[in-house]
């Protein structure tokens, strides 16, 4: 074989020789920062040293915690933070929550939670906050002077349990209900018929009919409030909310 031709194949196969070895080295470092990395992940070092609650005010910390079922001692890496939120946010107060995770070893927690928008008495009359979604938060102890409370509803027994649907419209009214308008006009009841009605602290009663049109209504009912006589006054139907109608006991 000539000699040039010999010394260049050779010379190729030298190359090659070498990329090869270098493939090789570089597959082995990367293998081994692999390695490196999984053995890190599984020690103390980079497990849960602190799970952190904000926002939560109802809701007790320790109970979003547990819920949440990420504890100190987890490996970071396999948090399913998904999950967590999804736990936590079946809580009857919480309405929304955000999970992170902060390295080196911290998940937190931030919580938003229901404003409550009435009570009820439940059969055993214990007095419950209901939310905006119609289920029950917690219990009341009191009605605060803001909120109204519901009559002539089903209710369940626990928080997370709901209000009938046929309690929506009242619902609906009571979350649109001004706290002052609350304060003077305390109850909101549901007849059988489902047409709904404020009981004055007064006395008298405001007639709504259904929630169609509710801000109107309200807005006509604080009207008459404020500029009528309410002396002797049995009823105050704003059903038609352009033409409140008075009706007087004497």
């Amino acid at each position: 074989m000539e000699p040039r031709l010999r010394a260049r194949r050779i010379a190729v196969r030298r190359s090659a020789g070498r990329r090869r070895l270098s493939i090789l080295v570089y597959l082995g470092m990367a293998a081994a920062v692999l390695a490196v990395a999984a053995a890190l992940s599984q020690t103390p070092l980079l497990d849960v040293d602190a799970v952190v609650v904000d926002g939560a005010s109802a809701t007790p910390a320790a109970e979003v915690v547990d819920r949440g079922g990420i504890g100190t001692g987890d490996a970071m890496i396999d948090l399913d933070l998904g999950a967590a939120a999804q736990e936590i946010v079946s809580l009857p107060w919480v309405a929304r929550v955000t999970v992170e995770r902060s390295w080196p070893g911290t998940v937190e927690y931030r919580i938003e939670e229901w404003d409550p928008v009435a009570v009820v008495a439940t059969a055993d009359g214990t007095l419950f906050f209901v939310g905006p979604e119609r289920h029950l938060l917690g219990p009341a102890g009191v009605r605060p002077a803001n909120l109204v409370e519901l009559r002539g509803v089903t209710a369940g027994t626990s928080p997370g349990e709901g209000v009938a649907a046929e309690a929506a419209d009242a619902v609906e009214v009571a979350a649109a209900m001004p706290p002052d308008l609350a304060e003077v006009l305390p109850v909101l009841s549901v007849d059988g018929a489902g047409e709904l009605a404020l009981g004055r602290s007064g006395g008298g009663v405001v007639q709504l009919g259904d929630a169609d049109r509710v801000e109107e209504k309200l807005v006509a009912v604080r009207t008459v409030l404020e500029g009528a006589d309410l002396a002797c006054l049995e009823r105050l139907d704003v059903r038609v909310p352009t033409a409140p109608v008075i009706v007087r006991a004497c």
